[in-house]
Formats: C-alpha cells, sequence, structure tokens
C-alpha cells in the first residue's frame, strides 16, 4: 500500500512539473520583454532559465531601441536654426521656437477681443486639423503648427490690407455671390460657433498677434490644401501674384496647404498679365 501511495505522489509531482515549468518560462519571457516588469521573486530567477532570459531581453531591448529612434526622426525638432528671427519684448520662450520653425519678421503686435481671438482659433483649427484633430495626431506636428501661424498670419495681412475689411470677424466671415451661390473666402467659417478650438489653435493665434511673428511676407492673402492647387489657381489667377509666365505663382507649398501671395487683378493688367 505504501509503495503505491508513493507511486501516486511521485505522479502528481511529475503532472505539477509538466504544467507549471511552461508557465514559468512564460513567466520569464514577459520579464524581460516589459521594462519595469519586477519578476526577482519567482523561480524563472534561477540559473534553468537564464540562458533564455538573456537573449530575450536582448531581442526587448533591440526593439525599444529602434522605436525611440522611429520617433525622435519623425518628431523631435532639429536644432535651432542662425536664422531665427529674435523675437525681442516676447517673454516666454514661443511655440514656434520649440517646433524649430524660421520666422520672416516680427512686427507690431495686433490688439484682439476675446471673442476674436476665439474665433480667429477656431477658423485655425477647423482649417488645418480638422474640427476634432490634433497636431500630435499627425506625423509632422511642426509642420502642422507652421500651417497653423500662416493661416493665423494670412488674417492678419488681410486686415491690415486696404484690399480687404478692417475687422476680424468680416474678414472671417467675408463672402460673395456666384453661380454656386453664396461663398464665403474661408470656407470653413460657417462653422466656427460651435467649434472648441485646441490650445495650439490659440497659441499660433497670440504668437501671430500677441507676438507679432511673422512665418510669411505680409502680402501673402491666399491658401487652399494642397491637392486642390491646379483648380484654385485656374479660378483665383487674377488675383494671384504671377513670377515669370502666366501658370508660375508666388506661393509656399506646407505639409498640406498651399499659400499664396496676391495683388490686384489691375495690378497684374498693369503687369502686362492678360485674363
Amino acid at each position: 500500500m505504501t509503495e503505491i501511495k508513493r507511486s501516486f505522489y511521485l505522479l502528481i509531482v511529475c503532472m505539477a512539473l509538466i504544467i507549471f515549468l511552461p508557465m514559468l518560462r512564460s513567466a520569464d519571457k514577459m520579464s524581460a520583454a516589459i521594462p519595469g516588469l519586477d519578476m526577482s521573486h519567482s523561480l524563472v530567477s534561477s540559473p534553468f532559465f537564464a540562458a533564455s532570459s538573456k537573449a530575450d531581453a536582448e531581442i526587448a531591448s533591440d526593439a525599444v531601441s529602434i522605436y525611440e529612434l522611429s520617433a525622435n526622426e519623425v518628431c523631435a525638432p532639429a536644432p535651432l536654426p542662425e536664422t531665427n528671427i529674435p523675437t525681442e519684448g516676447i517673454s516666454h520662450v514661443p511655440q514656434s521656437m520649440l517646433y524649430n520653425i524660421a520666422l520672416t519678421d516680427t512686427v507690431k503686435p495686433v490688439e484682439i477681443t476675446e471673442a476674436e481671438r476665439e474665433m480667429i482659433a477656431a477658423t485655425i483649427q477647423l482649417e488645418v486639423l480638422g474640427k476634432y484633430s490634433r497636431a500630435d495626431q499627425f506625423a509632422r506636428p511642426d509642420l502642422k503648427y507652421y500651417e497653423m501661424l500662416a493661416v493665423a498670419q494670412i488674417i492678419r495681412n488681410r486686415l491690415e490690407s486696404d484690399n480687404f475689411p478692417d475687422d476680424i470677424k468680416t474678414v472671417i466671415y467675408d463672402s460673395s455671390y456666384t453661380k454656386k451661390g453664396l461663398v464665403y473666402q474661408f470656407s470653413t467659417s460657417p462653422y466656427v460657433y460651435g467649434t472648441d478650438p485646441s490650445e495650439l489653435a490659440y497659441t499660433a493665434v497670440d504668437e501671430v498677434f500677441g507676438d507679432g511673428i511673422s512665418v510669411l511676407p505680409d502680402d501673402y492673402y491666399y491658401f487652399c490644401a494642397s491637392w486642390r492647387e491646379s483648380r484654385f489657381e485656374i479660378n483665383n489667377r487674377s488675383v494671384l501674384r504671377f513670377v515669370g509666365s502666366v501658370g508660375e505663382f508666388d506661393k509656399i507649398v506646407a505639409d498640406a496647404t498651399t499659400f499664396y501671395a496676391g495683388v490686384t487683378m489691375q495690378e497684374n493688367i498693369n503687369a502686362g498679365y492678360v485674363f
């Protein structure tokens, strides 16, 4: 009877080893692959698993290094260029400098009301990011922020031009009737109210209007989505500045938006361009 019990206990021990050894090896791999997971109080720290643990840890370490390199290549800003114009009189570090955006100029700040600030920020949000998106959801948030600054400056440039309305609300809601009906200068303006701008959109407004920074020349008044450049240029060629022959325009292509220098139709005619 004693021999039968002994055989029975031995069988139980063997079955336990068969069941639990694979689980222990799996826990060992988990401790190697997940940094910070403390498995030091389990059997995986025994010499029996040492070779496997070291190999798994090296693989996990390589994977983390590759991930960090990819993230840095996409998101980390390069060193600040020497051509950045000093922002004298600005008490904080501008987001444009953190994103390594070279400035073309700094001008006198423009005073705006809180309602106008919110209106401009909502326009920037809709035109560049979309109603519910954030810049950090894009592969290059620095380029998206450049576009946000540029849209804000388009509004400021129009505000300061004799050829556009002289108040922000009218600039944003400027419209005209065409064969297609009512057409807004900013196609997103019907959706401004009801849009909750991101903090970055407000920051862009503050830098352009409050700090007076510029990322475009002061005669840039127009922009469009880059994928519809050709159609935009055909429809608006009479008020876009040409450089060289007809069909070549003074423009800056950003991430997904193209910005244009503008002139009056009469200025183009005086320069010899016929439409």
